[in-house]
């Protein structure tokens, strides 16, 4: 190939390349279902001094019609036998919601319109697999064209490494005293809804101590809430008054208080995310909290040694570089404002028309 027809070969290549999203995460959710997270983007914000407008998005959506093809995924393993030959999944489920949002506003039309992105989605794609994964089995997905930082992905199926965003525990932790300890199981699938679990009703759950790598207490997965269960009266603002819309199994290790950092694992499901038990458990929450308190005080001066962020006074008439004479006092209240108020003639909130016209409070 010539220089000539080598650079104009290029140049195609990269004008008609297809966008695509990256594939950021490929998590077994159970050993049934496979999920993959892909991330579309970023945006960018304004800085400080600038109009709150200068925002845009630098995005690379996902082909979502393509993303639900079984065609467009293969599941092959040198080590299973039933993906020897690969697999394409049996169904797919989607999840799509955006996760960071802009003020742009290129159009306006009784509210802004933008024909372009002003904001990034982020989807999760679940594969229904003909065969359920085995435990410490390798396995490569291909992806085809859908991801733009790849297309083969290879993972080990192995319930204690692998997290599973079914699994859930109260990631601050528990106290050893604490009476009532719970993991729970369940997942909302999107456009499929709550993941069946009913075939691991009865299956092992433990607590896998991470300093020793010991199992340091063992349950039985028990089914505990349907989808359909009202968790509020507020009925018509979420499905059957439900939060979840999921079923949820619980792990429960109340009995168990022995201190020390853990992870909850399910058999045939995948792990938690760590977390403690300690007396203390509640001194960070504590702290953290606190600080948050602190850092948005105004009238206060924010200074070491209490936080690296320092700044003045905001606000404070008495020490606040130029705001001698800004704040403004009135004898009228608010709460005590009728409409009988808008009279001329009103003489007990005579202040009331100068407040709202900006000048006054």
């Amino acid at each position: 190939m010539n220089r000539f027809a080598l650079v104009l070969f290029l140049i195609l290549a990269f004008q008609f390349r297809i966008n695509a999203s990256d594939l950021v995460e490929v998590l077994p959710l159970t050993n049934q279902i496979l999920m993959l997270h892909f991330d579309d983007g970023y945006a960018i914000y304004h800085k400080k001094g600038q109009a709150r407008s200068n925002e845009k998005v630098i995005v690379e959506m996902l082909n979502t019609t393509e993303a639900v093809k079984p065609i467009n995924y293969l599941l092959k393993s040198i080590d299973d036998t039933n993906y020897t030959e690969g697999k394409n999944p049996t169904d797919i489920g989607r999840k799509t919601k955006g996760t960071e949002f802009t003020w742009m506003c290129q159009n306006w039309a009784n509210g802004c319109v933008n024909p372009g992105p002003d904001h990034v989605e982020e989807h999760w794609i679940y594969l229904y697999l003909p065969q359920p994964l085995q435990s410490n089995k390798t396995y490569q997905l291909q992806t085809g064209s859908l991801a733009n930082n790849g297309s083969q992905w290879t993972f080990t199926f192995n319930e204690q490494q692998q997290r599973s965003e079914a699994v859930h525990v109260n990631q601050i932790g528990y106290t050893p005293g604490a009476t009532e300890k719970y993991g729970y199981v369940y997942h909302w699938a999107g456009d499929k809804g709550s993941i069946n679990l009913t075939a691991y009703s009865g299956k092992n759950f433990y607590l896998l101590n991470l300093t020793t790598k010991q199992v340091a207490f063992t349950g039985k997965l028990t089914f505990r809430k349907t989808k359909t269960n009202a968790e509020t009266g507020q009925v018509t603002e979420t499905p059957s008054g439900n939060f979840l819309a999921a079923d949820v199994y619980e792990c429960n290790f109340s009995a168990f208080k022995e201190p020390g950092d853990y992870k909850l694992v399910v058999e045939g499901i995948g792990s938690s995310f760590p977390f403690r038990i300690t007396d203390d458990l509640y001194r960070d929450v504590f702290y953290t909290s606190i600080r948050g308190l602190y850092h948005n005080r105004s009238g206060i001066e924010l200074k070491k040694p209490y936080t690296e962020f320092e700044r003045k006074a905001p606000h404070n008439p008495l020490i606040t570089p130029g705001f001698a004479g800004k704040l403004k006092y009135t004898t009228s209240r608010f709460i005590d404002w009728t409409n009988g108020d808008n009279d001329d003639s009103n003489t007990e909130h005579p202040d009331k028309k100068a407040i709202e016209a900006g000048m006054k409070g």
